[in-house]
């Protein structure tokens, strides 16, 4: 009889705010030290196969141990790797960083299943105050698009107190939002009239106005929101149909979380068997673990590097210096973090016919962001002596290029 192959995945992730919530503080997704993105990883193999990736992590885990100088009975996780590590990427790892990471990549083979799930807060945040959003009939709107563009104006003019109208019990003021986001608008747009690298937004924030101004918003108030799991196993699923896996064909082991939600959400997609365990007692889990806070750590970095000055009014806003990542981004002094980025880049190069290896929702500047630098430093340079051939004031210019030819290619999907 043929083997009916079943699949052994393991879940945790990073970053996670069980609510999206406003105070004094200010909304807790915007305080210093969060990331926007919620980062979840699964990863897995045929359940036959499963011993053979346990024993080889936990040969890995013990070298790590001895790395860090942790105790036989404490646990490695990926807070172990201080996140200044992370500053500029890969280049900023130090010695013990670099080996521990090299290890965990060379384990992730061609027989391993990924998916990296980011999604932003800030989507999550407007598409449930947008959810209830009735067009004229007259306008044919691409609703996603409508999505990115709002969100990428709210990331490009960061106003978090216009943010912070989002959240109330009265539904009179959580139109004040609606309002002050088109008041921003007209002001935004006339200011950039004549700003050269501003061409090309200019048409985009035009139209935005003009479908919100056509628009009518039905109120939903609430003073928190709480994170919808869903949105994990939308590109999960989606994954899975790439692959032509059925869900009951799937094991399902997920760290195990504070509220459950995460498993409860799991057992309603129709998995063969979900489980939620200590990531102590389970190998696997913890290695979605280190995959999860690599992926959280080195996006928040870009994520800090790139984002733009806060928005007090229109008229101090600075509206013509562009921001790009430091050179030191590009400055390698050996050849081991270059080495790191190409083992990263071939895990992703062997998947690159598997479209949901990375899940966004709409926004997807981040993921492509990301995805980008490790193609552009591990792809497009066969040496570190042919990437040192450019400076890396050139390779600063060179990757911005680059991740806007990017994003203008995933743009073009709507």
């Amino acid at each position: 009889m043929k083997h009916k192959k079943t699949y052994n995945f393991f879940f945790d992730e990073s970053s996670h705010d069980r609510k999206v919530t406003n105070t004094d503080k200010g909304i807790n997704i915007y305080r210093e030290g969060n990331n926007d993105l919620f980062v979840g990883v699964f990863w897995g193999v045929d359940n036959r196969f499963e011993k053979k990736y346990k024993e080889n992590y936990i040969a890995i885990e013990n070298h790590g141990k001895e790395l860090l100088g942790l105790t036989e009975d404490q646990e490695l996780k990926g807070t172990n790797i201080n996140k200044s590590n992370f500053k500029y990427g890969i280049t900023s790892f130090n010695k013990n960083a670099l080996d521990l990471y090299s290890k965990i990549f060379n384990l992730i083979d061609n027989n391993v299943m990924l998916h990296i799930s980011l999604f932003s807060k800030t989507e999550f945040l407007i598409v449930h105050y947008f959810r209830r959003i009735k067009f004229p009939k007259y306008i044919i709107v691409n609703y996603h698009s409508l999505i990115y563009s709002i969100i990428k104006f709210l990331f490009n003019y960061r106003n978090t107190k216009l943010l912070q109208k989002i959240f109330s019990e009265n539904p009179l003021s959580t139109e004040d939002f609606l309002t002050e986001l088109k008041n921003m608008l007209k002001e935004i747009i006339l200011k950039i009239q004549k700003v050269k690298r501003k061409q090309m937004e200019l048409p985009v924030l035009e139209e935005l106005l003009f479908i919100l101004e056509q628009s009518d918003i039905v109120s939903s108030p609430s003073n928190k929101f709480n994170w919808d799991y869903q949105i994990l196993f939308d590109g999960f699923n989606l994954f899975l149909d790439e692959l032509s896996i059925k869900s009951n064909r799937i094991n399902l082991t997920l760290d195990k979380e504070g509220t459950g939600k995460i498993l409860e959400t799991a057992r309603k997609q129709g998995f063969k068997k979900e489980i939620e365990i200590d990531s102590k007692v389970d190998p696997c889990v913890r290695l979605s673990d280190l995959l999860s806070n690599f992926f959280n750590r080195l996006s928040y970095a870009l994520y800090e590097s790139l984002k733009e000055n806060e928005f007090y009014d229109s008229n101090s806003f600075d509206y013509e210096t562009k921001h790009v990542l430091n050179p030191n981004w590009f400055k390698f002094n050996s050849e081991k973090p270059f080495l790191l980025y190409k083992a990263l880049y071939n895990i992703f190069a062997e998947r690159k016919n598997i479209y949901w290896t990375g899940f966004s929702g709409v926004y997807f500047d981040y993921q492509v962001v990301l995805f980008s630098l490790i193609n552009y430093i591990g792809g497009d340079y066969k040496d570190l002596n042919s990437f040192q051939k450019h400076s890396t004031n050139s390779h600063v210019e060179r990757f911005n290029n680059y991740c806007v030819k990017n994003l203008k290619g995933q743009m073009d999907k709507f």
